[in-house]
C-alpha cells in the first residue's frame, strides 16, 4: 500500500497500527519534502518515496461527510489576522460546508489560545438531539429519554480499527472503506477552502467536476449541523 503523509499524527496515530499488520506490504510513501520522505520511507520501512503530493485531506472535513451523510456542495474559508497582517491567517481558520441535504458542518481551527482547553471538540445537532464528542474521552448525548455521559479511560480515535479495515479490504478485493468518490470529494473542497480563504469567496463544490462517476447520494430524512 502507499501513504501520503507522514507527520506528526501519522507516524504516531497511523503508521504503528499500519506496520505491525501482518497484511500490509509498504510500497510508496509521499512526502512534502525530499529528505522527510527519504528519512521516514527508512524508518517505517517503505520500498520507495516520492514528493509528489503537496496537499493532504482534512481529517475533520471526512468526519463531517460522514456524519451527514450527503455531497458538499459549497465552501467558504475565513481566517483571522491581526493589525499587522495583510492577509488571511492559515493557522486561524473558520471552514464552513453546505451539504446537498441542508446540513451544514463549521470547522473552527486556531492556535490563539491556551493548552488547558481540550484539543479537540465535535458537536453534532439534528433532530432536536445533541451529541458532544469532546477530545475523543468523553461522550454525551441529549435529548433521548435521559441525558447520557460516556468516559474512556484513554483516548481513543479508531485508528487501529481504520487501519485494519482498510487492509482488509485492499486484501479481499472489497469495495474500499471509504467510496474513492468520497475521497475525491473531500480533497476538493480542501483545495477550494485554499481559494476561498486566499480571495474571501463561496467556493462551489462539484465533485463531477473531479471524478466524473461521482455517485449522487440519497438525501436523508433531515439535516444536521457539525461544528
Amino acid at each position: 500500500m502507499g501513504f501520503i503523509g507522514a507527520g506528526n499524527y501519522a507516524s504516531v496515530h497511523l503508521l504503528p497500527h499500519v506496520k505491525s499488520n501482518p497484511v500490509a506490504h509498504l510500497r510508496g510513501l509521499v512526502c512534502s519534502t525530499g529528505p522527510s520522505a527519504k528519512q521516514k520511507s527508512l524508518r517505517w520501512g517503505f520500498e520507495y518515496c516520492s514528493t509528489n503530493v503537496e496537499d493532504l485531506l482534512s481529517d475533520a472535513v471526512d468526519v463531517f461527510r460522514s456524519i451527514c451523510g450527503s455531497p458538499i456542495t459549497s465552501v467558504h474559508a475565513t481566517g483571522a489576522r491581526s493589525d499587522e497582517q495583510s492577509g488571511a491567517n492559515a493557522d486561524n481558520v473558520t471552514l464552513t460546508l453546505t451539504f446537498e441535504n441542508g446540513s451544514l458542518g463549521v470547522l473552527n481551527y486556531s492556535t490563539l489560545g491556551c493548552r488547558d482547553l481540550p484539543k479537540e471538540r465535535l458537536e453534532v445537532f439534528g433532530g432536536g438531539r445533541v451529541a458532544v464528542l469532546d477530545d475523543f474521552t468523553t461522550l454525551e448525548l441529549l435529548g433521548g429519554p435521559k441525558p447520557t455521559k460516556i468516559k474512556s479511560g484513554k483516548q481513543d480515535k479508531g485508528q487501529p480499527q481504520q487501519v485494519a479495515a482498510t487492509l482488509q479490504a485492499f486484501r479481499d478485493k472489497r469495495r474500499e472503506v471509504i467510496p474513492i468518490a468520497e475521497i475525491v470529494e473531500v480533497m476538493a473542497a480542501i483545495l477550494l477552502a485554499q481559494k476561498s480563504l486566499a480571495d474571501g469567496t463561496v467556493q462551489r463544490v462539484v465533485a463531477s467536476d473531479y471524478y466524473p462517476s461521482h455517485p449522487v447520494a440519497p438525501e436523508p430524512e433531515s439535516g444536521f449541523v457539525a461544528s
